[in-house]
């Protein structure tokens, strides 16, 4: 009974320390908070929320982002924490602060996932990764603005996946790629547009792209040749199905360099054949470049290899 009553006495004392340090540290919040209503020259969560958006309307964007990060964190139960979060985001981009802004925007990602609002940042992500691939100005440039790019493009295509605006992101992201020679990359992103949106002209877009990607895989010699039968494929896709498109110059230009690395690597073919002294095999492949209209770019050189064959035959 007296180790109880010890117990007792104890556990009373501990739930009194308990309740009294409580005390203490809503005390201590209060107090932080009246300090900081104070710095902001109001009085109530009201009164902040009314000033930030005096200074919206004044276009005063960095202090309102500055009222509305406090509104936030000193009265989460004022207002929803998602609409704070999504109209800090927007001021941020109005105050040309992007990175900032898709900051704010990748917070929104991971809390509210599900919220029917996201669609708007989906739009504002949209437009701060065009503005990096621009460099709209100097807060869009510099050595680092590619990767923010492809971050804001990424938002899009992970929160609005089947939607225009998401196979253009695809589109931009694969033309990053292929500027950093990661021709591999951005075919994945290109195929993930045809499937996405089929029988579209951005589609029709990524046949002219995936032709080049291809082209420039191919190193000229014979161990890449698939590449250059891949590129082949893609662009005269293009070249048939859109006689009259956006890019069929371009398809064309491509076209063009393709059938002429076909041709050398026919016409490497053959000198090692005829080095080979493999003369049947040499005239059977010549045949075939002169048969073939679109290798005409080294017909001389086929001709030439062929008086040769015939002469040592």
């Amino acid at each position: 009974m007296k180790t109880f009553l010890i117990l007792l006495t104890f556990l009373s004392i501990s739930l009194f320390t308990l309740h009294g340090e409580e005390k203490k540290s809503a005390l201590r919040e209060k107090r932080k908070i009246a300090k900081h209503l104070k710095e902001f020259g109001v009085n109530s969560a009201a009164e902040l929320e009314k000033q930030a958006e005096q200074y919206c309307a004044n276009g005063t964007y960095n202090l309102a982002i500055n009222r509305y990060i406090a509104l936030e964190k000193l009265f989460p139960e004022f207002k929803k924490p998602e609409e704070i979060l999504m109209l800090i985001a927007g001021l941020q981009y109005m105050s040309d602060k992007p990175k900032d802004a898709l900051v704010s925007i990748d917070q929104y990602g991971e809390k509210y996932p599900d919220s029917p609002k996201i669609t708007q940042l989906v739009s504002l992500s949209y437009e701060i990764g065009k503005n990096y691939t621009l460099g709209k100005n100097k807060n869009y440039k510099g050595f680092s603005s590619s990767l923010y790019a492809i971050e804001a493009f990424e938002f899009v295509i992970k929160h609005d996946p089947y939607s225009p605006e998401a196979s253009q992101s695809l589109l931009s992201i694969a033309i990053i790629n292929m500027d950093n020679k990661l021709y591999k990359d951005a075919i994945i992103r290109l195929k993930e547009i045809q499937h996405k949106q089929p029988e579209t002209e951005i589609s029709a877009k990524a046949d002219v792209y995936l032709g080049e990607c291809y082209l420039r895989m191919n190193k000229g010699s014979t161990y890449s040749l698939d590449y250059l039968t891949e590129a082949q494929k893609y662009l005269e896709i293009y070249e048939n199905q859109h006689t009259e498109g956006k890019d069929i110059k371009y398809a064309k230009k491509l076209l063009k360099e393709t059938y002429l690395r076909m041709g050398i690597a026919s016409v490497e073919n053959i000198r090692y054949y005829c080095t080979a002294k493999k003369w049947k095999a040499a005239l059977y492949y010549i045949d075939r470049v002169l048969k073939n209209p679109k290798l005409t770019a080294v017909y001389d050189d086929a001709k030439a290899l062929e008086k040769y064959v015939k002469k040592h035959n």
